[in-house]
């Protein structure tokens, strides 16, 4: 037998003759409510009716069943012409009692088809809009996709091109290797014997310089090119001979504007025959084509002039020195449309310095890169690589500036001796660093520290 339900307990069950509580009622809403819910539900059926509409309306469906509709009511009318005379000349008393329904049905359902048609064509017309709108945006966004792929085919055939041969990497090992062994043969002749003559020294920097321009020569790897190398030194107009400074300066300085005054000149940069080097010539032999010259370096580094600032400057080492930073020229052209475009020399200065590329066959193109820093932040000399070829690290000079870090740092340790062998203290000298990671010492790769 099934089991008898459990009894309720008193609580729950109501007292006799007590009647059972009524269940509860949903609150009320007020007129506000009421209202709203209202508005929601016709908004929400004529958003119903107006997508049906704009379906139907689409098409010529429904235009073509209303004209046929109103064809048919048309032939209705055919026995009852008589009712269509009212609807335009309409009578006092005349429609009492005159059944029009056939000329009202055929009036109305005329004009329904011809709102219809006219409906369809609007709405074509948007349609096509609305499609040429997009294709044409279809249209922008291939062409962007195909700009953007042909400049990342572009970045990537230069990126190509800026790369080294394979053998280059065994090739800059041995030559960064050669260079820092020839570094510490002078410091190790100099802890040995003391100080060394200039002439050792200027053949060690010679060897640098050689390894340099080595590096440059397998890095371009063009056939038949002769790279060279050769450092410009800084120095102030008080550091010059006495001699020098009684001799007019557009005498002295090479590529002078007539009537350059020694005040107007911050300093010089130096190029000397002993620290130059020729990537194919002797072991430590000087570049025979290098002579020596002095370049101005102005106070007044840029004018106002054709309505722009322009450089006072000249190009090459002079430039690299006053913007601390590497200058790159792929070609005497190159040269000469800066000194239209971006600079206001004197025609004289311009003129003797275009002649000078113009009639140098081993400079057809070069780089120049400042380096060192002396106590005023000033870069302490620049490097000049130079080839017989056009084109000399055109649009791929920033990696070889990279590649020439180490290179750098050697040349400053090696003017240092250069410069004041017998005031360098060789405790000094041996626990400075051959290779400095922040490159504090050098302007080749930054800006200008002040």
């Amino acid at each position: 037998m099934p089991d008898a339900p459990a009894p309720l307990n008193e609580a729950d069950s109501p007292a006799a003759g007590e009647a059972a509580p009524p269940p509860p009622t949903p609150p009320k809403k007020d007129l506000r409510g009421s209202i709203s819910d209202g508005i929601s539900g016709v908004r929400e059926r004529w958003g119903r009716v107006t997508i049906w509409w704009e379906r139907s309306a689409r098409g010529p469906m429904l235009a073509s069943l209303a004209t046929l509709a109103a064809i048919g009511a048309g032939a209705a009318l055919e026995g009852n012409q008589h009712e269509l005379a009212p609807m335009f000349d309409p009578r006092p008393g005349y429609f009492d009692g005159r059944p029009l329904y056939h000329a009202i049905a055929f009036v109305v359902l005329a004009a329904f088809a011809v709102f219809l048609t006219l409906w369809g064509f609007v709405t074509q017309n948007r349609q096509q809009k609305a499609a040429d709108e997009r294709r044409s945006e279809a249209e922008q966004q291939l062409f962007s996709e195909n700009r953007t792929l042909a400049e990342q085919n572009e970045r990537h055939a230069a990126l190509l091109q800026t790369m080294p041969p394979a053998t280059f990497a065994d090739l800059y090992a041995r030559q960064v290797i050669k260079a820092q062994v020839t570094l510490m043969d002078v410091v190790a002749a100099h802890a040995a014997s003391g100080p060394q003559d200039v002439g050792t020294v200027q053949s060690a920097v010679r060897i640098a310089l050689r390894t340099i321009a080595l590096i440059a020569e397998g890095y371009e790897n063009t056939p038949g090119a002769q790279v060279a190398a050769n450092l410009m030194i800084f120095s102030r107009i008080a550091e010059l001979p006495r001699a020098t400074k009684e001799r007019p300066a557009h005498e002295v300085l090479s590529f002078a504007s007539p009537g350059l005054s020694w005040e107007s000149l911050t300093g010089v940069l130096h190029l000397q025959p002993e620290l130059s080097a020729r990537a194919s010539g002797e072991f430590t032999g000087p570049d025979p084509s290098v002579h020596e010259m002095y370049l101005p370096l102005p106070a007044d580094r840029q004018l106002r002039a054709k309505g722009r600032s322009v450089w006072a400057v000249l190009p090459g080492a002079p430039l690299a020195w006053v913007k601390r930073e590497p200058t790159s020229w792929p070609s005497i052209e190159a040269l000469r449309a800066w000194c239209d475009e971006d600079a206001a020399l004197h025609v004289d200065a311009t003129f003797a310095m275009l002649r000078y590329f113009s009639h140098s066959a081993e400079i057809r193109s070069f780089v120049s890169i400042p380096f060192g820093q002396a106590a005023d932040g000033s870069p302490t000399a620049v490097l000049n690589v130079h080839s017989s070829a056009q084109g000399l690290l055109e649009k791929r000079d920033q990696m070889l500036y990279v590649l020439l870090k180490p290179l750098l740092e050697i040349l400053v340790h090696l003017l240092k001796y250069l410069e004041a062998p017998a005031d360098l203290p060789i405790a000094r000298a041996l626990d400075e660093p051959l290779m400095q990671n922040d490159l504090s010492a050098t302007h080749a790769f930054g800006g200008d520290p002040r």
